[in-house]
C-alpha cells in the first residue's frame, strides 16, 4: 500500500506475516473501535472513499447499501468486522450467531487494508528527507516555538500534554533560578537540567537507552 490520503495501490498477493501481525495487533489493542468513532473513518463520505478500494464491484455496492442503512460509523464497524475479520466471525460462530458468508478473492483482505491504511505509523517524505525535522532526534528545539522535542513515557501517554512541554525560553529561566552560584563554581551545569522541567523527558531517554542495551 502506498499513497497519499485520497489514493493508495492495494495489490493481490499473499499476506505478509508482518503485516498480519500488525493488522491483529491493531485489532486486539483495544482502542481501534474507539478511533473508528473518533477519527471519523466510517462516517459516510470517508466510508465511500474506502470502498473505491473495494474491487469487487457487486460487493462494493452491497457493502455501500448496507451502509447507507446503517446509522452511525460504530455500526457500519460492526458490519465490516463480522464480513472480514476471521476471529471477530469465529466469537460470532461461537456464540451460534448468524454469520455472513466470507468475503473471497482478492478483496477478502479490505478490511486489513482499511485498518493499515488509518492505524498503522507512517513517516512523510519530509520526515525522511529533512536534514532539521524534529523527529530526527530527541531534545531538538524547534525554530520558530522553541518548544523541545521531547521523549514520552508511553505507558503515560494519556497524561502527555503538548502545551505544557518544555520550550527554551523556560528553560534558561529555570537554569537561572535553580543553580547556585556553588554549581556554577563547581562547574556543576551538566547536570542542571535536574533542575528543570526536562528532568523527566531525559529520564524517561536513560530508561530507553538501558533498555535497548541490555
Amino acid at each position: 500500500m502506498y499513497g497519499g490520503r485520497t489514493s493508495a495501490v492495494k495489490k493481490a498477493m499473499p499476506v505478509h506475516p508482518m503485516v498480519e501481525t500488525a493488522y491483529r495487533v491493531a485489532m486486539d489493542c483495544g482502542e481501534i473501535d474507539e478511533m473508528v468513532k473518533e477519527q471519523g473513518w466510517l462516517e459516510m463520505d470517508a466510508a465511500n472513499a474506502a470502498l473505491e478500494h473495494c474491487e469487487d464491484k457487486e460487493l462494493r455496492e452491497t457493502l455501500r447499501e448496507q451502509f447507507e442503512k446503517l446509522d452511525s460509523p460504530a455500526m457500519r464497524w460492526q458490519l465490516l468486522k463480522r464480513r472480514f475479520d476471521s476471529k471477530y466471525r469465529a466469537a460470532m460462530k461461537k456464540a451460534k450467531q448468524v454469520v455472513p458468508e466470507p468475503v473471497l478473492g482478492v478483496d477478502k483482505h479490505f478490511l486489513r487494508w482499511f485498518v493499515l491504511w488509518h492505524a498503522y505509523p507512517r513517516l512523510d517524505v519530509n520526515v525522511s528527507t529533512g536534514l532539521n525535522h524534529l523527529l530526527k532526534s530527541p531534545f531538538c528545539i524547534h525554530p520558530k516555538t522553541g518548544n523541545v522535542a521531547v521523549p514520552l513515557d508511553v505507558s503515560k501517554i494519556r497524561e502527555f500534554d503538548v502545551t505544557a512541554c518544555p520550550r527554551v525560553d523556560v528553560l534558561i529561566n529555570e537554569l537561572s533560578k535553580n543553580l547556585t552560584e556553588e554549581d556554577m563554581k563547581e562547574n556543576r551545569k551538566i547536570l542542571g537540567y535536574k533542575h528543570t522541567s526536562l528532568a523527566p523527558y531525559v529520564e524517561n531517554f536513560e530508561r530507553f537507552v538501558e533498555a535497548a542495551l541490555s
